[in-house]
């Protein structure tokens, strides 16, 4: 066998690299390769490969070339192949010539077709015989039932056209999946009775995971090909989310124009589907994959609007054919020709091309994400490219829907959106790890004499702010003036902090969220945090379905099913003296061990605090009332005699495989105990003063808390790297662009 000819064999038909490592299959793709050559249609040519793998069943090589030829011919189709194999398995000691061609040709259903129409109306009839349980369990209805029941009623129908037109007609007659349908699919089949009581006691490990299917996949299947920056094949057994781009029957019934571009978005192609079925329309975007052959051309094109591809076919006739030929990923296209009916599988429509103009050429020698399955790490650098990919443009598809929802929660909630300075003259955190803001280094970056006071100081006072000034480290004493005018506020914003980390949980620079309450104390911070949460990511799971069900698939399975964990649980609020408890019986029993002693007093490690919210409780875990030492200053002091010593009423959600996602408090209110937690941490009062003044005027109790956005993405996506979820991460040694 010739190994150079064989890999290009594989190759031709779109098979993976490592299928040569298989001899009998690879042989068996030789001979079929050798009768009928390589098929236009991509079902095709992947159905070939079906053929040869089934090489064991067919004896002769004559059967073999025979069942190739009908799939060649696409005269039989995926949807066949299963009868085709059992037929030909019984006869598999006759020759060739004697086979019953016409009996073989009526049990596989060679030349039965179905049109849209036909498939439509047994898709309508089903649903109609199905009405009550429709609308009942609206997308918790079990899709493959109904599916089954079409294609039962179409013997041989091919199964991709009936869940394409199944899952249109459902979400026409149910509309966009809501986040009360989000919630009833989590709630509706609990997989077992969760161990964990509020109150903190430990009570067992939560015995079950959220359990139950989502309802059917009501949204079709994630793409079949591992994407950009992961390794992974796709789980086996994988949970997913109907899939709802944008409701058809909100679409006009032409295709729409983007309003400043004169184009189409291929994320509306794809939600009108059959709908524009015919029409003229214009599309520009990149190309992921182009396939050519001498009279035609096959471009995967895509703009970002959603993670799907939109097929683009030109004929070797059309004006542009002839340029793209040059054409390779990452090139820029625009297109002009018309949405017909796709034949192929995950997408109802796609483009016949009648012009193609290359806006922007791109070499494959020097494009450095040319290469599929890059690893996100390698991509670091190319911060400026790599939004391209699948896997980074699908988290910053799920940032933007995650920042949407943050807006619309909290002004759902009445609050008013503040913008806080960068630069500031306060350390919230009174830790120090600030990067300074300063003049005093000269533009030509010479080393100059920088002034200094008379005991050996910077001279800040021939500073440009006359003082020492630093960036931010959190935003909440600055939103905290306008909580006390305007009662409840949010800042959303990027803060900055000078460790020198190379963790995949710290940046530079990263932003946060930072809601204030006026009039609220620890409890209703508490609940205002589990409820925010809740709302992102029941919003992510119904606007970026098909973003979580890739990752879910490629990246990190078992994401989906931590998702609703968090939808569909009341949250577990225990105290920090519980908490300590909890982890001191762990160890005496033989259950667990860590790297850091657990006493009370400690700041409690990543270790405990994902063992508690893992394996004692398996849900979003709140711990409130921690020792005064380890916390903030502005954090109220309790009145709380029981504690081993003074705590504060602060509070931490920690959620499973994430840790820490966020931490606040109820704020000090009182003047006189903020200006002695001051003097307790050696902080100066000088640099506090209008901080005080709050206090000083009209003070009211109030509460707020901040989040990490990246680490909220993090959890709704399951990457592992907070550096590949921010457009530009910041960290020690690299400020790229």
């Amino acid at each position: 066998m010739d190994a150079d000819h064989a890999k290009a064999v594989i190759a031709d038909l779109g098979l993976a690299p490592d299928t040569i490592d298989n001899t009998d299959l690879t042989q068996a793709l030789l001979v079929i390769h050798a009768a009928v050559g390589t098929p236009e249609s991509e079902e095709a040519r992947k159905l070939l490969g079906e053929v040869a793998k089934a090489a064991k069943k067919m004896v002769a090589d004559e059967h073999l070339v025979f069942l190739a030829q009908y799939v060649a011919d696409e005269r039989i189709r995926k949807s066949q192949f299963k009868a085709a194999t059992k037929w030909l398995k019984k006869a598999k000691e006759m020759p060739v010539d004697e086979l019953d061609v016409a009996d073989f040709e009526q049990t596989t259903g060679v030349g039965v077709s179905y049109t849209d129409d036909e498939i439509a109306a047994a898709v309508a009839k089903t649903l109609a015989d199905n009405a009550d349980d429709l609308a009942k369990l609206r997308y918790q209805i079990k899709a493959t039932k109904l599916k089954g029941q079409v294609m039962r009623s179409l013997p041989f129908v091919d199964s991709d056209a009936v869940e394409t037109i199944l899952q249109a007609k459902m979400a026409e007659a149910l509309g966009p999946m809501t986040e009360a349908d989000i919630a009833a699919a989590a709630s509706g089949k609990k997989g077992g009775k969760k161990g964990g009581k509020k109150g903190g006691k430990a009570g067992g490990k939560a015995g079950g995971k959220a359990g139950g299917k989502a309802g059917g996949k009501a949204g079709g299947k994630a793409g079949a090909s591992a994407p950009d920056g992961t390794d992974a094949a796709p789980a086996k057994s994988v949970r997913t989310l109907p899939v709802t781009l944008d409701d058809p029957a909100t679409l006009p019934d032409a295709p729409v124009t983007l309003k400043y571009s004169q184009r189409t978005s291929v994320r509306h192609v794809l939600s009108a589907g059959l709908k524009w079925s015919g029409a003229p329309v214009t599309v520009a975007g990149w190309v992921r994959t182009i396939r050519k052959q001498t009279t035609m051309a096959f471009v995967e094109l895509v703009d970002g609007s959603t993670i799907k591809g939109l097929q683009v076919i030109v004929e070797e006739d059309k004006i542009g054919f002839a340029e793209l030929q040059a054409a390779a990923t990452g090139a820029s296209l625009k297109v002009v020709g018309t949405i017909v009916e796709s034949p192929g599988k995950n997408q109802a429509v796609e483009i016949k091309a009648t012009t193609v103009e290359i806006l922007g050429e791109c070499s494959p020698d020097e494009y450095p994400l040319a290469k599929s399955r890059i690893k996100l790490e390698t991509m670091w650098p190319l911060a400026h490219l790599r939004v391209r990919t699948k896997v980074v443009g699908a988290a910053a598809r799920v940032r933007n829907v995650l920042a949407m929802a943050t807006h619309e929660f909290f002004q759902g909630i009445g609050c008013q959106y503040v913008h806080t300075p960068l630069i500031t003259a306060s350390d919230c955190e009174g830790a120090g790890e600030m990067f300074r803001v300063t003049t005093l280094l000269k533009e030509d970056g010479l080393v100059s004499e920088i002034p200094a006071t008379d005991d050996g100081h910077v001279d800040y006072a021939q500073d440009f702010f006359s003082k020492p000034a630093m960036l931010t480290v959190s935003g909440q004493l600055n939103v905290e003036t306008y909580c006390a005018g305007l009662s409840s506020v949010y800042t959303f914003g990027p803060t900055f902090r000078a460790e020198n980390s190379h963790t995949s949980r710290h940046l530079a620079e990263f932003w946060m969220i930072e809601p204030e309450l006026a009039f609220a104390d620890i409890h209703d911070n508490m609940a205002c945090a589990e409820d925010y949460l809740k709302h992102c990511v029941s919003t992510v799971m119904a606007k970026c379905s098909e973003e979580i069900n890739v990752f879910d698939q490629y990246v990190a399975p078992g994401l989906i099913d931590r998702l609703y964990n968090i939808v569909e649980s009341d949250f577990t609020r225990i105290t920090y003296t519980e908490a300590i408890r909890v982890l001191e019986a762990a160890i005496a029993a033989g259950d667990v061990s860590f790297e850091k002693k657990v006493e009370w007093g400690i700041d409690l490690a990543s270790e405990h605090e994902r063992y508690l919210c893992e394996q004692v409780y398996n849900m979003p875990t709140i711990v409130y009332n921690y020792p005064k030492d380890i916390k903030a200053f502005y954090m109220r002091l309790n009145d709380d005699p029981e504690a081993p010593a003074p705590t504060v009423a602060a509070m931490d959600v920690l959620c499973p495989l994430v840790g820490e996602l966020m931490g606040g408090s109820q704020r000090e209110e009182r003047y006189d105990v903020l200006v002695e937690r001051l003097k307790e941490d050696n902080m100066p009062l000088e640099p506090y003063w209008w901080y005080l003044d709050l206090r000083k005027f009209g003070s009211v109790v109030h509460s707020g808390f901040g989040v990490g956005f990246e680490r909220l993405v993090l959890l709704c996506t399951g990457l592992g790297n907070i550096r590949d979820v921010i457009p530009f991460p910041r960290y020690p040694g690299e400020a790229l662009f």
